[in-house]
């Protein structure tokens, strides 16, 4: 996802191309631009964004930049970590004035260019030496450069057993400076050039932003090593010595098997770091601030993140795949014992993620707080996580194809979060938006069908543009009605009856199944007793229709009609209801309850209440 200044775009990545999709589902004119990521290394990818700007980690490339330009000019940079501002020519050097120390000494000199606009320091310019008597109040070495465009500050720096230290600067464009005997301050040394992502081997797998620094972790030679930039200086990793708070930081976790780093995530004053052994936090030294000479790691939990998936944020919230891709964890600062300790959220439904890996995820604040996840088989997975209401829900969604990648991105206006997958069905690719949220205002517009289409004409009887569901059956739901099924032909159906508002597309069922009810009685615990049920009572909401199970006895409410044509009444639309559906069930150990909806129309079950009987005696007890 590209989300900048309320606009909001979809990025795809293919290989050697990419493209640039809005959130209605369309690909942007012009959106469109090449890169050198080849199909297998897609999957490395890691992304940091910064206002227009994405920046790009590779564990195959150098780090780079896609840049919009315009909506139409998108351009893909390789990152240079060279200081932008241009390097001053060698000094020159002369020497004058009266009254000279004893002996001859040798003195010299860099100079460093300051951008007016950025404040970035410049590479020093080529040292200059010059032999003279010695300097004194009054006998001096004239400094002088040629200017650089665009420059109006200079810094100049004189030698010093060794190294380089400041003694002045030029603000107004002058472009020479006096010395007479001026102290250096050692402590303020030009910067060094610092480009570690050169050769292969030295290319980071792993991109963050930490207080204002762009940074980058994780390479094949250096696992358990990351970098940020100066600060607020994504592109430059410079470091004076010794260095200053602004500079680049290159910092190495300790005292850790070689696990390598797999994420970073910042939080406040810290970032946030999962190996595959464990969680680690970088915290400043001191204060408030991360720095060159003031920051430490610091263990947290020794679970491992599953390789390959990125960490996610869930609003305040940060979560990682347990290694081994069985476990979703959320991280969570604990008061007692003062570190982030790891919440198992998959214990209550471990089935879902048994034998399966989270191949993708992406967080859905809009309207209901999900988290979606792409499973290696293929499938679906939700988890509905509202932590301020200890609401902790998992789902699955299973499609006629195999779900590759998932990710969010906010609608237009950013009312609500738009669910974008990568499916594949029958052997081609596609863009799949998942349908906002039905709040049943008008029942016409409802949309649940999977790959489908809607059309919004005036009685029209021919649905075309079906040419990717070729051969399929598919369901319709047209003017409220569910019409019966047809099989796509020459990528186009024909309707029984003309309709205004039609949607199309593969089906699925829905199904909700509470739990087996084992209440405490009396007489003892109701576990492996006989149970009948003997009525259903289903409270629902901006409902067309359900079908009640139990074993193999079906039932569906009065009010529900299957297929509806002109001639017949509307199926009932429940804005908000209790529907008793009776169930004519014998008595069996098994007592559960599964609500279907296998039609395209909507269904939304706040509450099933439920009369149990239970051997011996034979009181109904209300569940």
């Amino acid at each position: 996802p590209f989300i900048y200044d309320g606009q909001h775009r979809m990025i795809e990545f293919a290989g050697g191309v990419g493209r640039v999709w809005s959130p209605n589902g369309t690909l942007v004119p012009g959106g469109s631009f090449s890169h050198p990521y080849a199909g297998p290394e897609l999957a490395g990818l890691r992304f940091a964004q910064s206002a227009d700007v994405i920046f790009i980690a590779s564990p195959d490339h150098k780090p780079a930049k896609l840049c919009r330009h315009a909506d139409d000019d998108w351009r893909y940079e390789v990152l240079s970590f060279t200081p932008k501002t241009a390097q001053p020519a060698a000094p020159s050097l002369t020497s004058g004035g009266n009254n000279s120390g004893t002996g001859n000494q040798t003195y010299s000199y860099k100079i460093v260019a300051v951008n007016p606009e950025t404040g970035e320091l410049s590479l020093p310019s080529p040292a200059t030496d010059i032999n003279c008597p010695s300097l004194s109040l009054t006998y001096y070495v004239n400094v002088s450069w040629s200017p650089v465009a665009g420059i109006r500050e200079y810094r100049v720096y004189k030698k010093k057993s060794g190294s380089y230290g400041f003694i002045g600067r030029t603000t107004d464009g002058t472009t020479s400076f006096q010395d007479a005997n001026i102290a250096p301050d050692m402590g303020d040394t030009p910067p060094g050039e610092k480009t570690p992502f050169e050769a292969t081997g030295a290319y980071p797998s792993a991109a963050f932003f930490l207080q204002q620094r762009l940074g980058f972790a994780a390479t094949a030679d250096k696992p358990l090593t990351l970098w940020t930039s100066q600060s607020a200086n994504f592109e430059n990793l410079a470091a004076s010595i010794p260095p200053k708070d602004d500079d680049g930081i290159e910092a190495t976790i300790a005292g850790e098997r070689q696990t390598r780093i797999l994420w970073c995530k910042s939080e406040e004053k810290h970032l946030v770091v999962g190996t595959a052994g464990g969680e680690w936090l970088l915290s400043p030294g001191q204060g408030n601030v991360v720095t060159p000479s003031s920051h430490g790691f610091n263990p947290q939990s020794h679970v491992g993140s599953q390789a390959g998936i990125d960490a996610l944020r869930a609003a305040e919230n940060i979560l990682f795949v347990q290694r081994g891709g069985g476990a979703v964890r959320m991280l969570g600062y604990s008061y007692e014992e003062d570190k982030f300790k790891p919440k198992d959220l998959s214990i209550l439904a471990s089935h879902i993620l048994e034998g399966k890996k989270v191949t993708s995820w992406a967080w859905q604040l809009l309207p209901h707080g999900i988290v979606w996840m792409s499973l290696s088989d293929g499938t679906l997975a939700g988890l509905t996580l509202l932590v301020e209401h200890d609401v902790i829900g998992w789902h699955r969604h299973r499609t006629d194809g195999f779900v590759e990648q998932a990710e969010v991105l906010p609608s237009g206006g950013g009312e609500y979060d738009l669910l974008w997958l990568l499916v594949a069905r029958d052997g081609k690719r596609h863009v799949e938006i998942m349908s906002p949220y039905f709040g049943g205002a008008d029942k016409e517009t409802a949309f649940f069908t999977d790959s489908g289409l809607s059309w919004y004409e005036k009685e029209i009887t021919v649905l075309t543009g079906l040419e990717h569901l070729e051969g399929r059956t598919v369901h319709i739901f047209a003017d409220g009605r569910v019409h019966p099924p047809r099989v796509v032909q020459a990528g186009k159906v024909t309707l029984d009856y003309p309709a205004s508002v039609v949607h199309a597309g593969l089906p699925y069922a829905m199904r909700i199944s509470p739990t087996v009810p084992e209440p405490q009685l009396q007489d003892g615990s109701t576990a492996g007793r006989l149970k009948r049920i003997s009525s259903v009572k289903v409270f629902a909401c901006n409902t067309l229709g359900f079908l009640v199970q139990s074993g193999n006895e079906k039932a569906v409410p009065a009010a529900y009609n299957r297929f509806s044509t002109p001639a017949k009444d509307l199926p009932e639309f429940i804005e908000y209801g209790a529907l008793d559906v009776s169930i004519a069930r014998g008595w069996s150990e098994n007592a559960r309850l599964t609500i279907i909806s296998d039609t395209p129309t909507p269904c939304s079950i706040l509450g099933v209440v439920s009369t149990v009987e239970f051997s011996p005696g034979g009181k109904g007890h209300q569940l």
